[in-house]
């Protein structure tokens, strides 16, 4: 998800070490992070990131 200048992503990836891999990649590239392990930590990211945006 790109909103206006920033550069965020939520990335959904139950296995640990593929997300930590893929986030440290995507950060050094200047990406902001969100991260979930499932679907119902996706869920409760986008809930809260609703009511800040």
């Amino acid at each position: 998800m790109i909103m206006g200048k920033h550069r965020l992503i939520l990335l959904v990836e139950d296995d640990q070490s593929v997300r930590r891999y893929v986030s440290i990649g995507l950060r050094r590239e200047g990406y902001q992070m969100h991260e979930a392990e499932n679907s119902r930590q996706r869920r409760m990211l986008l809930n809260m990131l609703a009511v800040i945006w």
